[in-house]
């Protein structure tokens, strides 16, 4: 709204009526570990015992994806401050692999992980959880053609060819 961006991505949908939003994609997200960290938590009498035992690594103080995690899994009213807080999810999964904690991650940033076992995902009794991604934009941004164009490409199916790449 500043005019700093032209277009966002955001896993809200939005709520100031100056811009305009649609749902762009639908990922899992994921609750990982590194392998020595999961096992404790899976070795722990309760799923919540577990988690609270351990470093909870986030990504801001709100907790969005966590929180959302530990409802769907029967861990509500778990409250938990952040042993860290990193604003790049890249960072937050290197440092679960390096075995500093647990957190959430979209399927999309983990699965060469799991692939290749340096992150384990905490097994969810209560299923898997997916978050909505929603394309945002202010309606005069579309009059620029490049971000026009940016916008169509977004709306064209971004997160249908989103593959984890080896070794993300």
């Amino acid at each position: 709204l500043e005019g700093d961006s032209d277009l966002g991505i955001s896993s809200e949908a939005r709520q100031d009526k100056r811009l305009r939003s649609e749902p762009l994609c639908e990922q899992q997200v994921l609750a990982v570990a590194s392998p020595a960290v999961a096992a404790r938590i899976a070795e722990a009498p309760s799923l919540r015992l577990g988690l609270e035992a351990e470093p909870l690594l986030a990504f801001n103080l709100e907790l969005t994806m966590i929180d959302q995690w530990l409802v769907r899994n029967g861990c509500d009213g778990l409250t938990m401050a952040p042993a860290l807080i990193g604003q790049d999810l890249r960072t937050l999964r290197d440092m679960v692999r390096r075995g500093l904690g647990w957190t959430t991650l979209p399927a999309y940033l983990c699965g060469g992980s799991l692939a290749d076992g340096t992150l384990v995902e905490i097994s969810p009794p209560g299923g898997a959880l997916h978050i909505t991604y929603y394309l945002q934009w202010t309606p005069s941004a579309l009059r620029q053609p490049r971000t026009a164009h940016a916008w169509e490409v977004l709306r064209a199916g971004l997160c249908e060819r989103a593959r984890p790449a080896p070794g993300l």
